[in-house]
């Protein structure tokens, strides 16, 4: 069998526009003709009406990982099903600039990926490497010194 190669992309660049909707609730237009808003919980300066950024990135890792897994999977043809992801970030605050005050980092990424399949070890062990291999939030976040801790749970299909 010949295996296609993809033509080379060139880079793309993306761009959003924030604007301040009240002190740090902000809204984000994004090119695609979505708005995507974030606001700090209360206690922060925040009026809670939104997902904290924090949240959003933890979020975008999470999604980004499963369009790759699904990308992956057409591709190779594997039949899955039940996709479901748990993603959690962790925060901690490393010392700043110079000497000034803690700033926060993220530390540590868990990625709970399940999914229903009757596919072979040895293709599903493919589909694991290639899907977070095509991630770049996930290699975002590596690149970062974030290893991120990844669990599959493979179940048999439900036919």
């Amino acid at each position: 069998m010949q295996i296609k190669t993809k033509e080379a992309v060139a880079p793309k660049t993306r761009t959003v526009e924030l604007t301040q909707v009240d002190n740090v609730n902000f809204k984000i237009a994004t090119e695609s003709g979505f708005d995507i808003y974030t606001d700090e919980a209360v206690d922060n300066r925040g009026g809670g009406t939104a997902p904290r950024p924090l949240e959003t990135v933890t979020a975008a890792l999470a999604a980004c990982q499963s369009v790759q897994i699904v990308r992956v999977a057409d591709a190779m043809r594997f039949k899955m099903e039940g996709l479901d992801v748990i993603c959690s970030t962790t925060t901690g605050r490393i010392p700043g600039m110079d000497g000034n005050d803690p700033v926060m980092r993220f530390g540590a990424a868990t990625m709970e990926v399940s999914l229903d399949t009757d596919e072979p070890e040895n293709r599903i062990a493919r589909l694991k490497a290639l899907a977070v291999d095509r991630c770049p939030i996930s290699q975002l976040f590596e690149d970062a010194g974030v290893n991120i801790e990844m669990t599959w749970v493979v179940s048999p299909l439900k036919s």
